[in-house]
């Protein structure tokens, strides 16, 4: 039989040297686990992922580290494609956070996630990830898949080259693990055994999925209807070929009801959630639906959650539809200027934009092409014609967006929606300058109690131009 003995299950553990801290002591995984495993899937199989307290030892203190510099980045995103490439290549993924949990949930598959990342110098990182195999019925191991990534960066900025070589080493560790685990025999051979009819009956139905409720949810006023407002609303929370954009269908569908709340018809609004909100849903609608249906009095409200992109050569801008690719940006994705260009040059008295995502490439809600670096600082999502278009952003070209895991929304939608909730308890205009003036403080406050700054943007040349009236 064959023991593991496998030490880790730290996500990022950093190793002394001249301009690092000591990193945490390492703790023995399967002595934490009380487990003697010995020797003993993809599409068809539930894995339950287990991490331990090393892991949340070692976010914090590379935390800490990177606090101490100007990049105020997350450590915890660089590693959020490991968790969406295991969700991407089986049926359904729970985190857990010991063996006696993951069995209580019947997986077909335990997964020990152990990603060891040293920092040599400020310019250069190194990711050791193992993912480690185990079944729950014998505790005996499947497979150990290794890998090493490494990153590195010449920047003149010292913060720059630590939070690039980072965000490339952990990209590269986690596209070799991803190969390994679909190259492996012993995993492919496991998987085929589960689903065989002698094992499909017992197999275990996916943990139910948590359902979210928010104050902002159902709106709790309602102005006068006017028929000469239209809206397109786009949330994106499950991609075709992506990472999950988290709770961005939940923010459109709030935000269509709080449309209606303020006096936009029905009929007229638009929502593209899931696989409707292909890059040729956004095209027809915004290039040839609003152009005969707008007049000259309209005003139209254009909301988008889900994942941005930059170019990583041109530094543009793309919101990414369903069926998006970000190694095909020009082909498959919604360029931002284009956007702008469409909305500006339609019929239309005024255009409101709300964009909950970012651009960056560095995490949240935004995505790189493979091989690309993890962060682009000079993307062009706030550059707004000086016209009719007034801009509500998420976040700064350089930052990442992220969530209220409790209210289940983005920050910033959650707060805009929240603005105009709190608005409407009172008689008044609401100008785009008022609602960002409420909405403002909150998000950067919130983002700061995740350890990291978001920035939201308004632009344009209408801010003080109503929204809606409350009577």
């Amino acid at each position: 039989m064959k023991f593991l003995r496998w030490a880790g299950l730290s996500l990022i553990t950093l190793s002394a040297s001249a301009c690092i801290a000591p990193a945490p002591p390492a703790r023995d995984t399967l002595a934490d686990l009380n487990l003697i495993p010995a020797n003993a899937g993809l599409k068809g199989l539930t894995v339950a992922v287990i991490t331990a307290q090393n892991t949340k030892n070692s976010i914090a203190y590379l935390r800490s580290i990177l606090s101490k510099t100007r990049t105020r980045e997350d450590p915890a995103t660089f590693f959020v494609s490991y968790k969406n490439m295991l969700r991407r290549h089986f049926r359904a993924t729970v985190h857990v956070d010991s063996v006696a949990d993951a069995k209580s949930r019947a997986p077909d598959l335990i997964a020990i996630l152990d990603v060891h990342a040293t920092l040599p110098s400020h310019s250069s990182a190194k990711f050791a990830a193992k993912l480690i195999l185990i079944s729950p019925e014998d505790d005996q191991e499947i497979e150990t898949l290794s890998v090493a990534g490494e990153g590195s960066d010449t920047s003149l900025l010292e913060d720059r080259r630590l939070h690039m070589s980072i965000g490339t080493a952990a990209e590269d560790g986690r596209a070799k693990l991803e190969k390994a685990l679909l190259a492996s025999q012993a995993l492919a051979e496991y998987a085929k055994a589960r689903r065989s009819p002698k094992t499909l009956a017992a197999a275990p139905a996916s943990p139910p999925a948590r359902t979210y409720s928010s104050d902002v949810d159902n709106p709790g006023y309602q102005a006068r209807e006017n028929q000469a407002n239209f809206a397109v609303v786009v949330g994106i929370s499950q991609y075709k070929h992506l990472p999950e954009a988290e709770f961005a269908q939940r923010d459109a569908e709030a935000v269509k009801r709080h449309l209606l709340a303020i006096g936009y018809p029905e009929r007229n609004i638009i929502l593209l959630t899931g696989d409707n909100a292909t890059r040729t849903s956004l095209q027809k609608y915004l290039e040839e639906w609003l152009p005969k249906n707008l007049k000259p009095d309209s005003r139209l409200f254009f909301y988008y959650s889900g994942h941005g992109a930059p170019d990583a050569a041109t530094s543009e801008a793309f919101l990414v539809p369903w069926d998006g690719d970000a190694q095909f940006l020009q082909s498959t994705a919604y360029p931002v200027r284009q956007l702008y260009q469409s909305l500006e040059a339609l019929p239309a008295k005024e255009v409101v934009v709300a964009l909950d995502a970012c651009f960056s490439g560095a995490g949240g809600r935004s995505v790189l092409a493979k091989g690309a670096r993890p962060l682009v600082t000079t993307v062009t999502a706030g550059s707004v014609p000086a016209g009719k278009i007034t801009l509500f952003a998420a976040a700064s070209g350089d930052q990442i967006t992220s969530t209220l895991e409790e209210k289940g929304h983005g920050i910033f939608t959650y707060y805009f929606l929240k603005g105009l909730s709190e608005a409407a308890k009172g008689p008044g205009e609401v100008t785009p300058q008022r609602l960002f003036d409420y909405l403002k403080p909150l998000v950067e406050d919130a983002a700061r109690r995740q350890n990291r700054d978001q920035t939201p943007v308004l632009a344009g040349s209408r801010k003080d131009h109503a929204i809606v009236t409350f009577k």
